[in-house]
């Protein structure tokens, strides 16, 4: 950089210096926020992330077609604690069976053991979970490089 001009280096240096500043304290309050939401219970941390789905397979229940926001908010909040309470469950009981603890990766086993004692909804995660993988293989099949050759 001999050769370089002085107020274009210090310019550089500069904008460098400006956007590390603004990395860092974009990072501290990523930090800050994240240390915020582990206190607080499952159904605050997720509050609203329902509210789209949930009046269409309300609808799709029978309710009325725009339920009142009230509705959705209490719908939204008994499922967020259900969920929460039978995630719990799952880790409690993997957990147990494997005797590690921190951090656990629950997968479809778990859920399927956790509701075993009810037939119909067991039944009903056992079908989707079988159609899931008939979804999986159609895809494999159809991405296949034969597949996608047009007759050469």
């Amino acid at each position: 950089m001999s050769g370089a001009n002085p107020e274009v280096v210090e310019e550089i240096v500069s904008t460098v210096r400006q956007c590390a500043r603004t990395y860092r304290s974009a990072t501290k309050r990523k930090a800050q926020a994240a240390s915020t939401t582990e206190d607080q219970p499952i159904s605050k941390q997720l509050k609203g992330s329902l509210a789209k789905c949930l009046p269409q397979m309300m609808y799709g229940f029978g309710d009325v077609k725009e339920p009142s926001a009230e509705t959705i908010d209490c719908v939204e909040t008994l499922v967020l604690e259900r969920v929460a309470s039978l995630a719990s469950k799952c880790v409690e009981c993997h957990t147990l069976a494997v005797g590690t603890h921190g951090k656990v990766k629950l997968n479809a086993e778990d859920l399927l053991f956790e509701i075993r004692k009810d037939k119909r909804k067991h039944g009903r995660c056992k079908e989707l979970l079988r159609l899931n993988e008939e979804i999986k293989q159609a895809k494999k099949q159809y991405e296949k490089p034969e597949m996608l050759e047009d007759g050469k």
